[in-house]
């Protein structure tokens, strides 16, 4: 939440965690969106990791790995839901009011 990111804009020389490339959602649709409306591309504006699922991609952002993390929005109010667990052993109870939703 004090990020500096605080528009799509912002992640120009950032991370951000990617889903997967096969992932509408956590992909497809934001690696587009932000080509076509912000003039981002991946590699040249931003550098990418994937993170492999969307409950990891909000780990990535809370332990610091990414700057941002493409999600969908049914998963990510999942994970601000209660607990969650990841790479079978690192559990997480993530606030709301830790993130800030740059774009939906």
């Amino acid at each position: 939440a004090d990020s500096p990111v605080q528009a799509p804009g912002d992640l120009k020389g950032k991370k951000v965690a990617f889903v997967g490339l096969s992932s509408n959602s956590g992909g497809r649709a934001p690696i587009h969106a932000l080509k076509d409306k912000f003039g981002l591309l991946p590699g040249r504006d931003y550098t990418y990791q994937i993170s492999g699922d969307h409950f990891t991609a909000v780990a990535d952002v809370l332990d610091g790995k990414a700057d941002a993390a493409c999600v969908a929005s049914d998963l990510k109010d999942r994970a601000f839901a209660g607990k969650f667990k990841i790479r079978g052993k690192d559990e997480y109870e993530p606030k709301a009011e830790q993130v800030r939703v740059v774009y939906t």
